[in-house]
């Protein structure tokens, strides 16, 4: 299992990584773009830890309600000016 998610994670990277490039050479995003994304890659190295982390600490039940309460709450804000 623990081997699985590694290699998910990173595939998934590997895959942002390869669609960026592509998309900035196809002139779809722009160079902008690209150097926001670089800057929020720690953000992604740090999430990638604390997911880890909590996936490994937290049974599956308490981890869906803390999902659906993050999805209530960001649901909400879209909902409320």
């Amino acid at each position: 299992q623990r081997a699985f998610r590694a290699s998910f994670q990173l595939v998934a990277v590997v895959d942002a990584i390869v669609r960026g490039a592509v998309y900035f050479l196809l002139g779809l995003i722009s160079a902008k773009t690209v150097m926001t994304s670089v800057g929020l890659l720690p953000a992604v190295v740090i999430g990638l830890v604390v997911g880890n982390f909590f996936h490994f600490r937290l049974n599956a039940r308490r981890f869906q309600y803390l999902v659906l309460t993050v999805l209530a709450i960001a649901g909400m804000k879209l909902i409320v000016p």
